[in-house]
């Protein structure tokens, strides 16, 4: 019809920058722009962004005792600068007294194709996993990999390094590896987009990065904003090998 407004295509980049902004991350994103002269959209979504600026949930999500063995063989794995790679996965599980429990965990990569630093992921790994949550009605899906501990050299190639100690400071912006990046975020946004017509009613899709000082927190969406909550993975028992 005449003068019908026709629906925009989803851009995953456009609603990113929307959500830091109502999340209060436009200033670091700004300034760090300003600072490095970024015009390169994929350069900007290299910006590191502190778990700190995220408005946190206290309640932690927790990790049922059949997969904090991996994940701490994982942690031990990405702390060594020779063997860390950025490894995907991904975490479901179910809601219980308003505190996630995760019960599955599945890697998402085949490891035989490792390249350079990372461990590409293999999207029929991941739709088996998502599936494997919907059949069992889960309703916490969490899009995971991890920031290993690469070498110095490495690092100061990184934006992280490059940035100025004032900057560094005024954020809490730490050494490259620990904090999270907008292009991060950006992942969570895609996926939360891609997914949301194919979980159970009142799923949360969230996105986590398992980093090599043990930080494990999973970041979601919600009324419009970036927010967090801590996934304790406190290992009580003897770790499997799986790598």
């Amino acid at each position: 019809m005449l003068g019908e407004q026709t629906e925009q295509p989803f851009s995953a980049t456009e609603e990113t920058l929307k959500i830091a902004k109502e999340s209060g991350l436009e200033d670091i994103i700004k300034e760090v722009s300003n600072e490095q002269n970024i015009n390169n959209p994929n350069t900007l979504f290299d910006i590191p962004i502190p778990l700190e600026l995220i408005e946190e949930d206290k309640s932690q999500i927790t990790v049922d005792e059949s997969i904090k063995g991996p994940l701490n063989e994982l942690l031990e794995i990405i702390k060594d600068k020779e063997k860390g790679k950025e490894y995907p996965f991904l975490l479901t599980g179910s809601l219980k007294d308003e505190n996630a429990m995760i019960k599955d965990m599945k890697f998402t990569f085949n490891i035989q194709y490792l390249k350079n630093n990372f461990a590409e992921i293999n999207p029929e790994l991941l739709q088996e996993g998502i599936q494997n949550g919907i059949k069992n009605n889960y309703d916490t899906y969490i899009i995971c990999h991890t920031h290993p501990n690469i070498p110095d050299e490495e690092k100061q190639k990184m934006l992280a390094s490059k940035i100025s100690p004032q900057l560094r400071e005024k954020f809490g912006i730490k050494e490259a590896g620990l904090n999270l990046s907008l292009q991060d975020l950006r992942q969570l946004v895609a996926f939360n987009y891609r997914l949301k017509d194919k979980l159970p009613p009142n799923a949360t899709v969230c996105m986590a990065v398992l980093m090599y000082d043990r930080t494990f927190e999973a970041v979601y969406i919600e009324d419009g904003k970036f927010k967090r909550r801590q996934v304790n993975y406190t290992n009580n028992s003897n770790i499997q090998t799986f790598i």
